[in-house]
C-alpha cells in the first residue's frame, strides 16, 4: 500500500467522474476488437498506478530526450486513465435498484460519510493525515456530493492505511462497503437523472478504461526501461499489474476469451496484483 510520501495529493486524484467524463470520449471511441477483458484488482492496480505515475512524472523530461520517439502524452494522461479505471470500476459494482431505494442509500452513505469524516478529523489532529487531501470535501446534503465526500475520505484513507493502521477503528472492509454504497448512490442518482445503465454496459466500459489505461503503462514502462536500463530499478518504479502472469494479455486473447456474463464480473485466469 503506498504510504502519504509517494503519493501525490489526494485532492488532486479523487474528483469522482470528473477524469471518467474527460476520458469517456476515448473509450467509447476504442474499436471493439482492441478491447481487452479486465483481470486485475481494480483498486490495488490504481493505487499502484497513481504510485507509479507520480514517481515517473518528474523524469518526463528526460525520457523524451532519451527517447524522442516516446509518446509523452501517454506518461501525461496516465493519472486520468487510472482515476478513470477507478471511477468506472465504482459505477459497474453500484447494482442497478430501485428509485424507492435511494433514502435508505442516501441515509447509509450520509451515516458512513459523518463517520469517516470524524476519523479524518481526528487523524489530521495528530497529524497524520494531511489536511490538504480533503479541500474538496464539501459536507453538502446534496445526494451527489455526499456520494463524492464520501469517496474522497475513502481514497485519503485508503492510500494511507499503512500511516493510520492502528491510530483509530477504520478496516479495509468497512472502506470497501464505504466506496460500494458511495457508488450505488451515485448510479441512483444518475438513473433517476438520465435514466437507467445496463450491467453489460458498464462492463463494457470498465474493461474500455482498463484497456486504455494498460496501453499507456506499458508505453511508459518500455521508456522507462530503456532509460533505467544501467539503473537496473524501472521494475521497482513502475512495477508490473501483472505479477505472476507471464505476460500481459493481448487483443486476440480478448477476441479468443468467451464473453462475459452480463450479470457477473469476469473471472481472472491466474491471481492478478493484489493488496
Amino acid at each position: 500500500m503506498p504510504t502519504l510520501a509517494n503519493t501525490r495529493p489526494v485532492s488532486e486524484e479523487t474528483g469522482f467522474l470528473a477524469a471518467y467524463d474527460r476520458v469517456l470520449p476515448a473509450l467509447k471511441a476504442l474499436p471493439a476488437e482492441k478491447v481487452r477483458r479486465l483481470i486485475v484488482n481494480v483498486p490495488s492496480a490504481v493505487a499502484l498506478l497513481l504510485t507509479a505515475y507520480a514517481r515517473i512524472a518528474p523524469m518526463r523530461a528526460q525520457l523524451v530526450q532519451a527517447l524522442p520517439q516516446f509518446d509523452a502524452t501517454q506518461l501525461d494522461k496516465l493519472q486520468d486513465y487510472a482515476l478513470a479505471l477507478r471511477d468506472a470500476d465504482v459505477l459497474y459494482a453500484a447494482e442497478p435498484a430501485s428509485p424507492a431505494e435511494l433514502a435508505t442509500v442516501a441515509e447509509e452513505a450520509i451515516d458512513t460519510r459523518g463517520r469517516l469524516s470524524a476519523d479524518v478529523d481526528a487523524l489530521t489532529l495528530r497529524g497524520l493525515l494531511d489536511a490538504t487531501q480533503l479541500d474538496k470535501y464539501t459536507n453538502s446534503p446534496a445526494h451527489k456530493d455526499v456520494a463524492k465526500d464520501l469517496l474522497i475520505l475513502v481514497a485519503v484513507l485508503h492510500i494511507n492505511f499503512a500511516t493510520i493502521q492502528g491510530h483509530c477503528g477504520v478496516t479495509e472492509p468497512e472502506l470497501d462497503r464505504a466506496a460500494k454504497v458511495a457508488g450505488r448512490l451515485l448510479r441512483l442518482v444518475g438513473e433517476r437523472d438520465n435514466g437507467p445503465i445496463t450491467t453489460q454496459q458498464s462492463s463494457d466500459l470498465r474493461d474500455r478504461a482498463f484497456t486504455i489505461c494498460d496501453n499507456a503503462y506499458d508505453e511508459v514502462r518500455r521508456a522507462l526501461h530503456w532509460v533505467r536500463w544501467e539503473e537496473d530499478d524501472a521494475d521497482t518504479i513502475a512495477p508490473s499489474l501483472y505479477a505472476g502472469r507471464k505476460r500481459r494479455p493481448s487483443a486476440e486473447d480478448a477476441i479468443a476469451a468467451p464473453a462475459t456474463p452480463a450479470t457477473q464480473a469476469p473471472a481472472p485466469s491466474a491471481q492478478p496484483f493484489m493488496q
